[in-house]
Parts: structure tokens; C-alpha cells; sequence
């Protein structure tokens, strides 16, 4: 054989074959010598156990692409179903509701904090009207001139609001409010960072626009999502039952392919060399169910790799992630290399970095109470960590420090908190630890260190492109882990921007 079929079933699934361990290779190397002890004895007893290997095989991967399948659906109806709980409690359709989630994402947001928004404002407005409370945000929306009530003391739709507040915002930036004070405006009148930012760039009303002439989700849509979500357990459990069901037709082939050895063994009898090819057989048969095992066994190892859910199966080292070090850099404006600095001082570059004692998370080591998400991506965890560094440096050059004492500033708020570090410079505050004055000079030290590193550019020309079932990913990855990470990756991406054209975001 050119290959084992083991190596076969990698490569069709599109990763390294290096990538698994020689005990992942047993069952394949079993199939071989049994397959090659049979050819001794006949070339027909040979096809059966190669067809036995090629069966199991088969349903061991309809087995897992059934289970990965339901998986998807049901995730999918999982989210249409809450998009259609969620508009009914707060009172707006599920269309609109879902538009200003997509306007959100496409602007660097998250559509669950939409949700938050209008969840916020409804009941600010409520408080307002029943309890005599008013809260911080309705303050700023009167401040900015917005009416968040009609005539009759009830809440406004929230898409009126949210355009006079765009409105609003755009007059006073043309009366020289900068954007950043715009953003903290607009944040203090409740709205999430990604609607925010499509109101300081002025292009919320045409991305809804652009959103309304998508397909919107209709009533048949959410009952359907309903009823699939219901029909989920049911159907994980038939996918389970035909599995079974596969591996029980593979053993029972296997039981007749032993008869036929059986009667072989019988008919040559008086031939010695065939009865010695025969007994080698027979010693070898129970490797037959070793491989059977060692493949269910080698297939749970490839979902678990495939698993990208888990921080643990992320790589570790800057290596890895110096594309994404570099487009965050020059996103926010930052040296690469302080950026790449303030990750590896934080955690090394390990996306499973735990701090027990603060809780901070990830490879930057942020803390979920600021940062829900953090921890569970280290790529976006990277771009999280690069916006909050910018945002405290134009702080600190708001105040009228230089770039590097900004820079210096910003790498000690990271570290201890901003408030922590502005109460140490009033008369009489705490002074820092040392752990955080000397934080700056440890970050910078590792990018005055750093070895140069080729640039995104050149990596390019080091890129491979792996094409499996139609679908085309790029990747600079030169191990397994790497290279079935971005294959991971990248047919996620190649399947969400399928559910965008359809409009199920």
C-alpha cells in the first residue's frame, strides 16, 4: 500500500499527518500487517479485510459528521429561538432587534450588548414614569436634547431614540466636540461600543437600511427554531442509535470474514505453507479489534482537536499569533512590539494563563468582571487588549504627557487600573506596588530585546493553501496544531459569512 489508511483518513480531512502520536498510528499499523499476512493466503480473503477496514471507517466518520452536523443546526436555533424570546420581552421585533445586533458586529460590537441597550433604556424609561427614578442615561439623553417619552409618558421606539441621538451627536462634533468625548457621550446615555461607534461615524441610519433589505426573520422562522430546539435531544440520540447500529454491522462482518479464514484453513489442510499463513492469521485477528478501538479512540482525539471552544487547544507562543500582534498594533496605532511586550510579560504568550488570586484570564490577562469574553479567544483577546492599552494612553496624552511618558502611564494603568494609578499621584495616596512600577521597564525591556521578526508580508510568501471538499484556507502554519487550528478557523469564517448572505446571522 502507498500509505496506511489511517494517514489516508488525515490527509482527507485535511490535516498533518506529524501531527499525531505513533499510538495514534497502532490502529492503522495493524490493519497493514493483518492486510499483508492475508495477502499470503489469497487475494479475495485480502479485498474482505481491507473492505471490513474501509467500513468501519465509514461509519466511524458518518457517525461524527452526523453529531458535528446536529451540532451546528441546533446552534443556529438555539439563537434564533433567544433572538425571538429576547423581542418579545423588551417589546421590538425580532427584525429590528437583529439588524442592530448586525450593525453592532460590523462595527467591532456584539449584538447580545444591543440587546443589553434595550433592555437598559426600557427600563430607565419605566423607573422614570412608575417609580420617579431617573438614571444616568436618561440625564445625558435630555443633556443632548433627545425626547425618550411621548406625550403620554411612554417609552419611545428605540430606533427613533437612537437616530435623534446620532443626530444630536453629529451636532455637537460639528460644534468641535472631539470623538472621543462624542463616544463617552453617547456611552453615558446607554448605548453598547458598536452602536456607538456607527453614531460618531454618522452611518447608522444607512447600515440599518442596508440590514432591512436582507431577509428578516419572520414568525415562522422562531416557531421553527422553537420546534427544532425541542427536537434536538431526540435527534442527537438517533445519530447515536445509527452509530451504534454502523459498528454492530462492522462487527458482524468481522465474525463472517473469521468464518471464512476458518473454512480457508480447512480446505488447505494438507498443505503446510498455507497452514502457517493461516496460523499467522489467526495470531493477528484479535489486532483487528485493537484497530477497531484504537480508530473510535483516534476519532474522539479529532474532534477534541477540532474543538477550538477550549483555550487549551489554542497554540501557545508569539510565534502563532504575529499576524494578529501586528493588524492590532497598526489598528490601534501601538508599536508592535510593545504590544507583543505587554502579552508575553502577562502571560508568555499561553491563551490557558490563569491568575487565581485576581482572576485576570488569558493571553492578556484580562479580567472578565471588565471583559466578559476574556479567556475564551486569544485572537480577539489580543485586539481587546490593544484597544483598552490605546485607550489609556490617550489619556494619559490628554493630560499633556509626551508619547513615551503616555506609553510608560498606560502600561502602569493596565497593570494596577487606571483609578489605582491616579489616586498614587494625588497628596496622600497609596503608592504603587512594585510589581507595577517596575511593570513598564519589563514590557519595554522585551520589546528592546525582541529579535526582528518577518512581517506579514513576507510571511505570505511562506503561506500554503490547503483546499478540502471545495473550500480554500490559507495558512502560515508549519505543525499540525497550527495548520488545523486555521483550518478550523477558517471554515467557521467560510460558514458564517454563509449564513450572512442568508440573512440567519
Amino acid at each position: 500500500m502507498a500509505g496506511t489508511v489511517i494517514d489516508q483518513l488525515i490527509v482527507k480531512l485535511g490535516l498533518d499527518p506529524r501531527d499525531f502520536t505513533r499510538g495514534e498510528k497502532a490502529a492503522a499499523a495493524e490493519t497493514v500487517k493483518l492486510e499483508k499476512q492475508v495477502e499470503k493466503s489469497g487475494q479475495n480473503m485480502g479485498a474482505s479485510f481491507v473492505g471490513l477496514t474501509r467500513k468501519v471507517l465509514g461509519v466511524a466518520t458518518a457517525a461524527l459528521a452526523i453529531k458535528k452536523g446536529l451540532e451546528i443546526i441546533s446552534d443556529l436555533s438555539s439563537g434564533l429561538r433567544q433572538l425571538g424570546i429576547d423581542s418579545q420581552a423588551l417589546g421590538i421585533s425580532a427584525s429590528e432587534l437583529r439588524n442592530f445586533g448586525n450593525v453592532a458586529e460590523m462595527m467591532g460590537g456584539k449584538a447580545e450588548d444591543v440587546t443589553k441597550t434595550v433592555g437598559g433604556l426600557t427600563k430607565a424609561v419605566y423607573d422614570l414614569a412608575y417609580n420617579g427614578q431617573i438614571s444616568d442615561s436618561l440625564i445625558m439623553l435630555g443633556r443632548l436634547g433627545v425626547k425618550f417619552q411621548d406625550t403620554t409618558g411612554a417609552a419611545r421606539d428605540f430606533k427613533s431614540i437612537a437616530m435623534d441621538t446620532q443626530t444630536a451627536i453629529q451636532t455637537a462634533m460639528a460644534r468641535g466636540t472631539s470623538k472621543e468625548n462624542a463616544l463617552q457621550m453617547i456611552a453615558q446615555a446607554g448605548f453598547d461600543p458598536g452602536l456607538s461607534r456607527a453614531m460618531v461615524e454618522g452611518t447608522l441610519g444607512a447600515q440599518l437600511a442596508r440590514q432591512g433589505q436582507r431577509r428578516q426573520v419572520t414568525a415562522s422562522n422562531l416557531e421553527s427554531a422553537k420546534t427544532l430546539e425541542q427536537a434536538k435531544t431526540s435527534a442527537l440520540q438517533s445519530a447515536r442509535t445509527a452509530g451504534e447500529r454502523g459498528f454492530d454491522v462492522a462487527a458482524k462482518a468481522e465474525t463472517a470474514v473469521m468464518r471464512g479464514a476458518e473454512y480457508a484453513t480447512d480446505l488447505a489442510a494438507g498443505t503446510q505453507e498455507l497452514n502457517i499463513s493461516m496460523g499467522h492469521l489467526r495470531d493477528t485477528v484479535p489486532g483487528l479489534n485493537t484497530a477497531i478501538e484504537a480508530t473510535a479512540d483516534l476519532f474522539e482525539s479529532i474532534a477534541k482537536r477540532l474543538d477550538r471552544s477550549n483555550p487549551d487547544n489554542f497554540p501557545r507562543g508569539r510565534q502563532a499569533y504575529e499576524a494578529t500582534i501586528q493588524n492590532a498594533a497598526k489598528k490601534f496605532g501601538l508599536d508592535p512590539e510593545v504590544l507583543a511586550g505587554m502579552l508575553g510579560t502577562e502571560s508568555g504568550f499561553n491563551p490557558s494563563a490563569r491568575n487565581a488570586k485576581s482572576g485576570a484570564t488569558g493571553i492578556a490577562q484580562l479580567m472578565p468582571k471588565y471583559f466578559p469574553n476574556a479567556g475564551k479567544n486569544p485572537y480577539n483577546d489580543i485586539y481587546t487588549a490593544a484597544e483598552e492599552l490605546k485607550r489609556l494612553k490617550d489619556r494619559h496624552l490628554a493630560d499633556g504627557n509626551d508619547d513615551a511618558a503616555a506609553t510608560y502611564l498606560a502600561l502602569q494603568s493596565y497593570n494596577a487600573g487606571d483609578a489605582r494609578l491616579r489616586g498614587s499621584m494625588k497628596p496622600g495616596g497609596k503608592p504603587l506596588n512594585k510589581e507595577t512600577i517596575e511593570y513598564p521597564e519589563k514590557v519595554l525591556g522585551y520589546a528592546r530585546d525582541a529579535a526582528p521578526t518577518p512581517s506579514a508580508q513576507n510571511n505570505t510568501q511562506n503561506r500554503t493553501d490547503i483546499t478540502f471538499e471545495q473550500v480554500t484556507i490559507q495558512t502560515n502554519g508549519k505543525d499540525g496544531d497550527r495548520i488545523a487550528t486555521d483550518f478550523v478557523d477558517g471554515t467557521r469564517r467560510k460558514l458564517n459569512a454563509a449564513q450572512a448572505d442568508g440573512g440567519m446571522q
